[in-house]
């Protein structure tokens, strides 16, 4: 299962990632250090895949 966490870098976001991560894959989205770095007040992310959780 595919799972698109937003704000993984913050502290309830981090607590999440590491949870889920031993089960599922993560794909992160953050200002910045994550798999996809957007600021979603400025930009609309053009994803290249599907994501069954968001």
């Amino acid at each position: 299962m595919n799972i698109l966490l937003t704000g993984a870098n913050g502290f309830l976001g981090s607590a999440i990632k590491k949870e889920l991560a031993e089960n599922y894959n993560i794909i992160t989205l953050s200002r910045s250090n994550s798999f996809y770095n957007v600021s979603l007040e400025k930009e609309i992310p053009d994803f290249n895949q599907e994501f069954d959780l968001i």
